[in-house]
């Protein structure tokens, strides 16, 4: 992905994404914090300031263009989209059973294609139940589990599987869009929705 796209990305949703040449800067619409990528020397940093024009202590060091423009897109997207869910993450907080999971997701317009609690989809998640616990799994492309949440306690694992299953849902949404309007020409990889998620 190239600088170009992801400023066209995060202006698409909203975002304040400003760009110039090796440079990406975000100034924040929640908390009025900016946050930039730019190419220092022959590395690129990431760093935050705050509303007071304080610089974050834990800036961050990416050896290649490549490396730290992921970083950026996928860290401004979770940011808004971890904003967008909190308006919404009550609902997670009321589930009883699967069943109810999935009467809560047809509200919300969430498909199945997401999630199930059975079989394998690619690009979903898998809730299935060991013992009385919940173990989540992340389905790639390929179809097979890309990674696993250990057994969890019903409540939380299925308050687990809300927020990523949502996640997922805003992401692909996102990506429908931007491959309608040809900013993407390909997918999102499992790596980025991976590290998205988590």
């Amino acid at each position: 992905m190239k600088m170009q796209q992801v400023h066209r990305t995060l202006t698409s949703i909203g975002l304040s994404v400003q760009y110039e040449k090796d440079c990406l800067k975000e100034v924040s619409l929640f908390n009025g914090s900016s946050y930039h990528l730019m190419r220092t020397g022959s590395k690129w940093v990431y760093e935050e300031i705050n509303y007071e024009g304080n610089r974050d202590p834990d800036r961050i060091e990416f050896s290649t263009e490549e490396e730290g423009i992921k970083y950026f897109l996928l860290n401004r997207l979770q940011s808004y989209y971890l904003h967008k869910y909190k308006s919404i993450c009550s609902v997670g907080e009321t589930i009883t059973s699967f069943a109810d999971f999935e009467e809560k997701m047809k509200k919300l317009g969430i498909g199945e294609g997401t999630y199930s609690f059975s079989a394998k989809k690619p690009q979903s998640f898998l809730g299935m139940m060991e013992d009385s616990l919940v173990r989540i799994s992340y389905i790639n492309r390929h179809n097979k589990i890309s990674f696993s949440t250990s057994p969890l306690a019903f409540d939380s694992g299925i308050k687990r599987l809300f927020t990523y299953v949502y996640l997922l849902h805003l992401l692909k949404n996102l990506e429908s869009l931007l491959m309608n309007e040809q900013v993407l020409v390909q997918p999102f990889i499992d790596e980025y929705i991976e590290t998205f998620i988590k």
